[in-house]
């Protein structure tokens, strides 16, 4: 019963992402799509459906990393798995690229002094914790 129910559920995620797939490659493309009439005026024509696409694609990655992922731990296949996760943040780094394509002033960090002190706390907490390490 629980495997009937696993594999209902990888067969949703598969059906999914060929769905989105499908839609991102035939609809979002074309003039008459609804990305392109959901575009404010104040924005040029040609990065909408780029950028929808681009997010279509973002999100067919993570579900197929995520169905990966989850036939990996059916199966017991750690590399299945390890290749569904690495999918999956490939997919999380193509939304970070979108967002940052969509709006250059973001800063994931916050601001750009906030974000410099964070990363020097962080590099000062590793290299205490390698110090701890060897000695």
């Amino acid at each position: 019963m629980i495997l009937l129910r696993q594999v209902r559920k990888i067969l949703l995620i598969i059906g999914l992402a060929v769905f989105i797939s499908t839609a991102s490659t035939f609809g979002f493309a074309s003039g008459e799509s609804w990305a392109v009439t959901l575009s404010s005026p104040g924005i040029r024509q040609l990065p909408v459906p780029i950028a929808t696409m681009n997010q279509a694609k973002a999100m067919t990655k993570n579900i197929e990393g995520k169905a990966q992922e989850e036939i990996g731990s059916m199966t017991g296949d750690l590399k299945t798995q390890a290749t569904g996760k690495a999918k999956q943040l490939e997919a999380k780094t193509r939304k970070g690229t979108n967002r940052s394509i969509e709006n250059p002033n973001y800063q994931p960090g916050g601001t750009s002094k906030q974000a410099e002190e964070q990363s020097r706390d962080a590099r000062k907490a590793i290299e205490d914790e390698v110090r701890d390490a060897f000695q």
